[in-house]
């Protein structure tokens, strides 16, 4: 999926979610994910090494 259709599903999910009480998480992509207001960004092992907060 590219970066535009991750925004939109993400903004979809979080929509559905404040109706319904419950939340996001996101798999990788976390700029994407803090971006959007996600709850919570799953982020591997390997993942760790390319993720910076400071970006």
């Amino acid at each position: 999926m590219d970066e535009k259709g991750l925004q939109t599903e993400i903004r979809r999910a979080n929509d559905a979610c404040a109706v319904h009480g419950c939340q996001v998480s996101v798999n990788d992509n976390w700029r994407t994910a803090i971006e959007e207001g996600c709850d919570f960004v799953h982020l591997g092992q390997k993942d760790l090494a390319a993720a910076d907060a400071d970006d």
